[in-house]
């Protein structure tokens, strides 16, 4: 009887799943750092972000390296503008050890070639630029990192658009009393599509691979179209159309919006049920909106999507019922037809 006991034992330890014979340790929260931990971490990322600016191509590197590709592609006259893998290393040697780490075997791989097996000169000096481009907007937002946790807070984002607008040609007439209320407006287009769950912060790669930081890089352009101004949302005349519809809507100049003050917006389209619900969503201050929650507004009513799933013809009443109480308030008379019946 022992004997078998002992075995029916054994045949269950056995049968339980090797994932569950221990219990991981939670890693330990890490507590609040002091005042000298601080300065250590921002002085290691300061020499860090140093030491990979330092690496980046300067126009005059830039310049070398064409020179070099043109020089080598000249040696045969029927190369088009092309050089193959060995023509590559050649030009690889000539130059110096910055720029070298840009000629790996890998990238010639991945480079599109002709019959020959030829790369474009031009196609990798395209590169080149882009990645010096790309790399130097990366480290220029991770000096914007007060946690250095590889992500930006909205005061962080505030911080890096407002170094940034030295840089915007046309933002420089506006007044310094508009400033802040500009980079309040561009930072919550980043935190409305790139914070969908509201944690109040964005991860700088998600930051460096949307097409919002294209779009606002646009604006360090000094020739751009009337429409692309029109279009782009960080455009200082997209600014002033949003900032001076806020200032229509608040009647009172309190700074804030009340769902009356609201409900006159796009000459009072909008239900009142849908008003309401703006209010219900939005953070509010004393049941009022502030020109941060009017942002969340607009872009939602500009970028608005296809819905999806249904609605109930319940649903459906009750909209159209609040719709034809707006029309008789405004004075349009409703005649009701009553349905023909049939012979």
């Amino acid at each position: 009887m022992k004997s078998s006991t002992t075995e029916r034992r054994v045949k269950i330890v056995l049968t339980i799943p090797p994932s569950l014979r221990f219990i991981p340790r939670l890693p330990a929260a890490q507590g609040q750092k002091t005042e000298l931990e601080q300065m250590i971490r921002i002085e290691a990322q300061s020499r860090f972000l140093k030491q990979k600016k330092d690496a980046l191509l300067e126009s005059s590197d830039l310049e070398k390296l064409w020179n070099a590709l043109q020089e080598q592609a000249s040696k045969t006259p029927t190369s088009n503008g092309r050089i193959s893998y060995q023509d590559f290393i050649e030009v690889r040697n000539k130059l110096s050890e910055k720029l070298q780490d840009y000629f790996s075997p890998s990238l010639f791989l991945k480079l599109e070639k002709d019959e020959l097996g030829r790369i474009s000169i031009i196609t990798f000096f395209q590169f080149c630029m882009r990645k010096t481009s790309f790399c130097r907007a990366r480290i220029n937002i991770h000096t914007f990192d007060s946690s250095g946790a590889g992500y930006l807070t909205e005061q962080d984002m505030d911080n890096y658009i407002s170094d940034m607008l030295k840089q915007f040609p046309m933002l420089k007439q506006l007044d310094d009393t508009l400033i802040q209320y500009y980079v309040c407006m561009a930072t919550r287009k980043f935190f409305f599509f790139l914070d969908p769950m509201r944690i109040m912060h964005i991860p700088i790669s998600k930051i460096l691979t949307s097409s919002l930081l294209a779009e606002l890089l646009d604006m360090r352009e000094e020739n751009i179209s009337e429409e692309d101004l029109i279009n782009n949302w960080f455009s200082p005349v997209n600014f002033h159309r949003v900032y001076e519809n806020y200032l229509d809507l608040d009647k009172d100049e309190d700074g804030l919006l009340s769902s009356q003050e609201l409900s006159a917006y796009a000459t009072g389209s909008f239900s009142n049920i849908f008003i309401n619900r703006i209010f219900q969503e939005f953070h509010t201050f004393q049941g009022k909106l502030d020109f941060k929650s009017y942002l969340n507004f607009i872009l939602m009513l500009r970028y608005k999507s296809q819905p999806e799933g249904y609605i109930t013809s319940s649903e459906v009443l009750l909209f159209v019922r609040d719709m034809l109480v707006k029309l008789v308030e405004i004075g349009i008379t409703l005649t009701y037809l009553a349905p023909l019946e049939s012979k």
